[in-house]
């Protein structure tokens, strides 16, 4: 009787095992680099310089190296220099698998297409920065912009962890209050791009509706107060939506979101469940632990420091919304406005098609917002992290339009426009910015005779 074959590495021709070990070879340097990269960053962001003076001052290292004050000065000096140049060619190596996905994928890219994006964002911007705007860095975005400046010379703050933005501002010498401001309303301008390309691909909103979705949160807080790090963690989200990027391309992104905010890592692990391979997701879960290790050691062992860091008037973000739980529903409900409900009926209808990933995305991220509220103050701001929800969510319904009316469903969109968009924070209440939302709330309140008052 002839003895069946068995598939294994002893009955693979001897090339082919050569060639799968030699590329295992290969890569592993590869590897090695990436997450040494990642550890490194970890560390840049985590050495301030205070942190640095307290580790040459500790009875160790004077002991041990028995360093002089000028031996100190000179490292307190130059340091700043070494942090900026490893920060620089550790960034670009993370984002070598993106840049090798976006080179692949430029032939795919038609120039009236792209020409017409840029001219519809362009002009999504304009009619929201006419609907509500604030002219330069506002808010925290000043202390952004100010760290754009020196951003490897800081002491530890709550912004000495979110380094990404001040320091792509930095190295493009897009530095300071209004180079600072130019340089984030590009980013903005270009999530607006990316979130119309997005439309193009999945929803096929018309301008006016796409208009509607950008007076959410998640769009329009970046013209209420200009400056925060968030528009590029939302670039990383949506990019990350992007089904031409390999899984590698996705962790990177989500690192780097990481590295851009913090608080991106509850959302990020939602949409690194989602979007990421198994074995990239398991990657990602390890890379914000490593980064909340490096991070509590920084601190001195302690988890005071960091979360004092999200203290605002010296009150924890839990301790506001108990106080405030009404400014908390507020800020929840004006995040998404009218379109709320395509978020909800895109989550019900996910659930009847059998869509559970999409369905539990959308929860997730609700959910993971939420919580977030819980640590910040910025309700209406911090709910727009959950957008890929209502991404995720109209283009279900949209890909089902038989399950809404055309005209409910542009109505929901006129309804979400006209309602006046504003920022709500729960420890000062709600923030009209100029514009045209403030004259219609005006009216609004001269109409049914309400005290007019802007906080």
């Amino acid at each position: 009787m002839e003895r069946k074959k068995t598939l294994s590495n002893s009955s693979l021709p001897h090339s082919d095992i050569m060639t799968r070990s030699s590329a295992n070879t290969i890569d592993r340097p590869k590897v090695l680099v990436f997450y040494t990269s990642i550890i490194a960053v970890f560390l840049v962001i985590q050495l301030t310089q205070d942190v640095i003076q307290g580790a040459l001052q500790s009875p160790w290292v004077l002991t041990t190296f028995k360093l002089a004050d000028v031996n100190t000065c000179i490292i307190l000096s130059t340091a700043p220099t070494i942090k900026g140049i490893i920060f620089f060619f550790c960034i670009s190596i993370l984002c070598f698998p993106l840049l090798q996905d976006l080179y692949r994928n430029l032939g795919s890219i038609k120039l009236r297409g792209l020409w017409r994006t840029i001219v519809v964002s362009i002009s999504a911007a304009i009619i929201i920065y006419l609907l509500t705007f604030s002219l330069g860095n506002d808010g925290m975005g000043l202390n952004y912009a100010r760290i754009s400046v020196r951003p490897f010379n800081q002491d530890s703050t709550e912004y000495s962890t979110r380094l990404l933005m001040p320091a792509i501002a930095y190295f493009l010498h897009l530095r300071g209050f209004w180079l600072y401001y130019i340089f984030f309303i590009i980013l903005t301008i270009s999530f607006i791009a990316l979130l119309y390309a997005w439309n193009e691909e999945n929803a096929h909103l018309n301008f006016w509706q796409f208009v509607s979705l950008c007076t959410s949160s998640f769009v329009i807080f970046q013209f209420e107060i200009p400056g925060y790090p968030d528009i590029l963690v939302f670039i990383f989200f949506i990019l990350v939506m992007w089904g031409q990027l390999s899984s590698k391309s996705k962790l990177s992104l989500l690192i780097l979101a990481l590295i851009t905010h913090e608080s991106s890592a509850l959302i990020a692990l939602v949409l690194a469940w989602r979007y990421l391979q198994r074995k990239d997701f398991i990657t990602y879960i390890s890379v914000v632990i490593v980064y909340g290790f490096i991070w509590f050691v920084a601190s001195g062992f302690s988890f005071n420091p960091i979360l004092a860091s999200h203290y605002i008037a010296g009150q924890s973000g839990l301790t506001w919304l108990i106080q405030s739980p009404l400014q908390e529903i507020i800020g929840i409900l004006i995040a998404f406005k009218a379109l709320w409900i395509l978020l909800i009926f895109g989550m019900v209808l996910a659930f009847r098609q059998k869509l559970f990933a999409d369905a539990m995305l959308i929860i997730g991220c609700v959910v993971a917002a939420l919580v977030m509220t819980g640590i910040g103050v910025d309700t209406s701001r911090l709910i727009g992290y959950a957008f890929p929800s209502l991404l995720i969510a109209i283009s279900i319904i949209k890909t089902n339009p038989n399950k809404i009316s055309k005209q409910i469903f542009s109505l929901i969109f006129l309804a979400n426009l006209c309602i006046p968009s504003f920022n709500s924070v729960l420890s000062s209440g709600i923030a009209f910015p100029p514009g045209l939302y403030e004259l219609l709330y005006y009216l609004l309140a001269k109409f049914f005779g309400i005290n007019y008052s802007i906080i």
